[in-house]
């Protein structure tokens, strides 16, 4: 009779990809790397008021004429976003819809670099670059801090209602860990409330009152 014993295990065995296949088989999207992380840039012109809860992308309809930054929803705070050296960002998807004529335009430095989009009222938008805004093309290296703005202007004749959206990735280049914590703006009494960087749901600590920002630093696949 063979002799019966215990076998320390090693490893996982044989790698499953078959979450990986299905979700190739559903629809497409995006697996992050260990450097990498994604971040929200979003406005939302309305006059739906008053809101289910504030958040500091939701502001008044657009002017005839008028500019407006958009928003980054992990902190609150309007663009232009400050990339520090040693980082990247490439902007990877943009979906818009307004029920005005709009024009989106993307500066680095000050300098136009792009129009990611114009669209025609009332028509929705929707773009997934495969080959994206990036700031390599300009600084490959990434060896000094960029600011990066992006815009949107009303070209229509009338208040503009309506949302935009614009998912970037940010990814490390030789560049110190991510940081653990962020500020965020209270979009009621304009409060910096410095939290974990993972943290969505505030209580301020001025006004005491509860808003919302976003937390893609914990996506790591979509």
């Amino acid at each position: 009779m063979a002799e019966i014993f215990t076998v320390e295990t090693r490893g996982i065995g044989k790698p499953d990809y078959s979450k990986e296949v299905a979700q190739g088989q559903v629809r497409p999207g995006i697996s992050l790397k260990y450097n990498q992380a994604l971040a929200f840039f979003a406005y939302v012109p309305t006059s739906l008021v008053p809101h289910p809860y504030p958040v500091s992308w939701v502001q008044p309809v657009l002017a005839p004429g008028a500019i407006a930054h958009l928003i980054d929803g992990n902190t609150g705070f309007p663009l232009p976003f400050l990339l520090p050296a040693g980082y990247i960002i490439t902007l990877i998807e943009s979906t818009w819809n307004f029920d005005q004529d709009s024009i989106m335009v993307l500066y680095m430095d000050g300098a136009l670099v792009g129009i990611p989009g114009v669209t025609v009222s009332g028509l929705p938008q929707h773009v997934a670059n495969i080959a994206g805004y990036s700031s390599t093309l300009v600084d490959p290296t990434a060896s000094s801090p960029h600011l990066i703005d992006y815009q949107i202007i009303n070209r229509g004749g009338a208040d503009m209602s309506g949302g935009m959206e614009a998912l970037v990735v940010l990814e490390k280049v030789g560049s110190p860990p991510w940081p653990t914590d962020k500020t965020t703006r209270c979009p009621f009494c304009l409060a910096n409330n410095v939290v974990p960087v993972g943290q969505a749901i505030i209580k301020c600590n001025i006004c005491e009152k509860i808003y919302y920002v976003r937390a893609p630093s914990e996506i790591r696949r979509v």
